[in-house]
């Protein structure tokens, strides 16, 4: 799947942080519900609507998803899952440091970035410029990535 993988979000955008409890439940098994009827798999990943998260709606997230994400942070459960904060940019911003030498100048090896909200067809180009400038640069899905990292850290 080219490093794609689609996840849940909350049906209405919530700051979650102000729900009582039961509407954060059905905030988050109504969304992911939904994903699963349309596209026929499982959804094991959530993003934080504005980032917006504590351990009570973090602890609520994890009993309906494996992998979650939000100001920077990627968990799997609540354990956090990364030493380096994680950069979640466009890809527009991805190419505009790809373009300014970012990935050649820098090293890379501790470093993650997540592409969010891109047409394929964009992501592909990227891919081969990716590529071209950083043979060591792999695509994978958020949920995989996380998993990785965790293994790292332990």
């Amino acid at each position: 799947m080219l490093g794609h993988e689609i996840g849940s979000h909350t049906c209405t955008h919530p700051n979650l942080t102000l729900l009582p409890e039961a509407e954060l439940e059905r905030e988050l098994v109504e969304s992911r519900d939904f994903l699963k009827g349309l596209l026929n798999k499982e959804i094991n990943t959530f993003a934080y609507p504005y980032t917006a998260y504590n351990e009570k709606v973090k602890n609520v997230v994890h009993k309906y998803y494996d992998v979650s994400r939000g100001g920077g942070y990627l968990y799997v459960g609540i354990n956090v899952a990364n030493r380096y904060r994680v950069q979640f940019c466009s890809l527009y911003t991805y190419y505009w440091l790809l373009l300014k030498g970012y990935f050649s100048k820098h090293e890379m090896d501790n470093s993650v970035i997540v592409l969010h909200d891109e047409k394929p067809l964009k992501v592909n180009i990227l891919m081969s410029l990716a590529k071209l400038t950083s043979p060591r640069t792999e695509f994978i899905p958020v949920s995989e990535m996380a998993k990785i990292l965790q293994n790292v850290e332990n």
